[in-house]
């Protein structure tokens, strides 16, 4: 077994692109609407639904299986 796959940010970067990106920027929207397109999931709330127990759209959105959003 490999292990526990981490993450390392850049050499010489110090800050993170989470933090670069503004959390208000309209394509962080664009993520979770490309999966109520593709999927025709009818409204957010259902979309919201879906990310509490859907394991490929919260790998799409960036989150780990027990983060909350």
């Amino acid at each position: 077994m490999r292990g526990a796959d981490i993450l390392q940010g850049g050499l010489f970067s110090y800050v993170s692109l989470e933090e670069r990106v503004p959390a208000v920027h309209p394509l962080r929207a664009v993520w979770a609407l490309t999966l109520q397109i593709l999927y025709s999931v009818r409204s957010e709330r259902l979309l919201c639904e879906q990310l509490e127990y859907n394991l490929l759209f919260r790998w799409f959105v960036g989150l780990s299986i027990d983060e909350l959003f």
